[in-house]
């Protein structure tokens, strides 16, 4: 069994104030099945190390509460394996400046599933540490409150605003947001979006736009911003959503699992499979239903 993998994070820089997302990246170098445990947080999992930088702040490990094990995951050989932790969660920053911070993880490795009775099940215990090294930049060239009045109400001009202040092209995003406008209408009504009044190819001009837009509304603390984005990945049915939306899959939510299940079962792909296939016995019985449908009706656009 030889099981590799590494940290790493979306970006080199980030301003005070910005969540910060580290992802989690195991390969199975095998040539056999295995099967992981990883824990979802810090408790008997993931350790931080503040190795550089004076401003960082690590929280107290007693106010975390114990979030337990993703559920059993399969790997097949050669397949890789993706966990994001929202690392700003732990760790804060009060000073710009170059920081590295090690981000360590020990992972069980099975080559046999729990559920298989009757073979010998081993276990390898695998520890993973990279040495993370990022900035932090001053947070007056962001209007970090933009964003968070976006996430809070679907604000489209806070958003605008805010983009202008991070140097990306306001005008890219303003022609992904005038796509998404049904979406927007229907958050500030109340209402669940009119998806026949959205155009595809249309919002797939302007892909990483609308792919950003919707991954910032479903890290929104508002649950119906962060359904109805988890939603549109499921209409749109892209493929580089199947990541985000697998790692849905191992929240302590429930809501958030069934909506991120009925997602994925309407992007017609082997990784989305793959992500279903990896809850298929959950221990929660609604969650094998929904995983059930969504695998009978991918099985029929494949």
């Amino acid at each position: 069994m030889v099981i590799t993998g590494h940290f790493e994070l979306d970006q080199k820089q980030f301003h005070l104030g910005e969540t910060l997302w580290v992802t989690l990246v195991i390969q199975n170098e095998s040539d056999q099945a295995v099967f992981l445990f990883v824990a979802r947080g810090r408790d008997h999992g993931l350790q931080i190390t503040v190795k550089q930088g004076g401003g960082a702040h690590l929280q107290d490990l007693s106010r975390e509460p114990e979030v337990g094990l993703v559920p059993e995951q399969r790997l097949s050989p050669h397949e890789t394996f993706r966990q994001r932790y929202q690392l700003s969660q732990w760790l804060s920053f009060t000073e710009p400046g170059d920081y590295t911070v090690e981000c360590a993880i020990e992972v069980e490795a099975y080559n046999a599933s729990l559920h298989q009775d009757t073979v010998n099940r081993v276990a390898t215990k695998v520890l993973i540490s990279t040495d993370l090294r990022f900035t932090i930049l001053p947070n007056t060239v962001v209007d970090d409150q933009g964003l968070q009045r976006f996430q809070d109400a679907g604000d489209v001009e806070s958003l605008l605003k805010f983009v202008e202040t991070t140097g990306k092209a306001p005008r890219n995003y303003q022609e992904a947001a005038n796509s998404m406008a049904p979406i927007f209408q229907a958050i500030s009504s109340g209402r669940p979006p009119a998806y026949d009044q959205l155009d595809r190819e249309t919002l797939r001009h302007r892909m990483s736009e609308v792919e950003e837009i919707l991954k910032w509304m479903a890290d929104s603390k508002k649950a119906e911003i962060k359904a109805t984005a988890i939603q549109v990945m499921g209409f749109l049915g892209w493929e580089s959503f199947i990541p985000y939306l697998s790692q849905c899959l191992c929240s302590g939510i429930q809501w958030e699992r069934l909506a991120a299940i009925s997602a994925l079962g309407e992007i017609p792909s082997e990784r989305a499979l793959d992500a279903l296939r990896a809850v298929v016995e959950d221990p929660d019985p609604e969650i094998r239903a929904a995983t059930g449908a969504a695998l009978f009706k991918l099985s029929s656009k494949l």
